[in-house]
């Protein structure tokens, strides 16, 4: 990594023109996000600007073909929000700061969509129908017209936020690696592994869920569209903590194959344990009680 990193130090301009390459390609995209992210970082600002614009090549090409508001966001929830983050890390190293602006961001952007494209909403729950009934058809599959709907409504509702949460998701995954190849660059990993064993859950995070748990019940929004993005810095902080208490066992690749196969099998299950884990970080600092020790 620390190599990598050289290189991207003493040939900046060679290293646009391979972030510009990257970011055209399915998931290698995310390596071109990683460079805006260490440019902000290790360089100036300036650079981090420069690789973005780089890197919303794609945007320039599809531009034609592709609805404005997908193009926008395309920049505001990828390699434009990297940058922005990158940015707030640069001036204060606060983990918690740049999660937490983020999800803002993505409920900004669902609660939006929600509001102002209901004909999209409408064509993802036709979509899906139109998808149930292929699937009862072929897999004679015993589900009542009713339940079809039932689901119908449900990714229609969901469809969008999923896609938001993997966006950020990707972009929070640029953002730390480029955050570990800055320390690498500067031989700073030890400080770089703490400040990502030590993530917790921000006040604003719980103070959201409970905006969006609130709102649900009194009727203002549907908060089980927005729930997905709400409970994004809870699995984050709860994986930190899975991964401090890892770190400290023997095969802890085995470990964390294990953890992260069973998330892949049982999401909705891990997800739940991720979010009592963060709380119980939050109040109750599991990570000392554990005898956890970050150096």
């Amino acid at each position: 990594m620390r190599s990598i990193a050289g290189f991207l130090v003493k040939n900046p301009t060679i290293s646009l023109g391979i972030a510009a390459l990257l970011s055209c390609l399915p998931v290698l995209y995310i390596l071109s996000w990683a460079v805006v992210a260490f440019m902000t970082l290790q360089l100036t600002p300036l650079y981090g600007v420069l690789a973005l614009l780089w890197t919303s090549l794609p945007v320039g090409l599809l531009w034609r073909h592709e609805p404005w508001v997908n193009l926008v966001l395309y920049v505001l929830l990828g390699n434009g929000l990297v940058w922005g983050l990158a940015w707030i890390l640069r001036q204060t190293s606060a983990w918690v700061l740049a999660v937490e602006l983020a999800v803002s961001l993505g409920v900004l952007v669902v609660l939006g969509y929600h509001q102002y494209q209901p004909n999209l909403v409408a064509e993802h729950q036709q979509l899906a129908l139109q998808s149930l009934m292929m699937l009862q058809r072929w897999m004679e599959i015993d589900i009542s017209q009713e339940q079809m709907l039932w689901y119908a409504r449900l990714f229609g509702q969901i469809y969008f936020t999923l896609q938001v949460v993997f966006a950020l998701v990707v972009v929070l995954i640029a953002l730390m690696l480029g955050r570990i190849a800055q320390g690498s660059f500067a031989e700073e990993t030890g400080a770089v592994r703490k400040e990502l064993y030590s993530l917790y859950v921000g006040r604003w995070s719980i103070i959201l869920l409970g905006l969006s748990i609130l709102g649900s019940v009194l009727g203002y929004v549907n908060g089980f569209y927005i729930l997905p993005v709400v409970l994004l810095p809870f699995i984050v902080s709860g994986i930190s903590v899975v991964h401090s208490v890892i770190k400290r066992v023997q095969f802890r690749w085995l470990w964390l194959w294990l953890f992260y196969t069973v998330f892949l099998f049982y999401p909705i299950v891990m997800i739940a344990t991720l979010v009592i884990v963060a709380l119980l970080e939050r109040y109750l600092q599991l990570r000392s009680r554990l005898g956890v020790t970050l150096k």
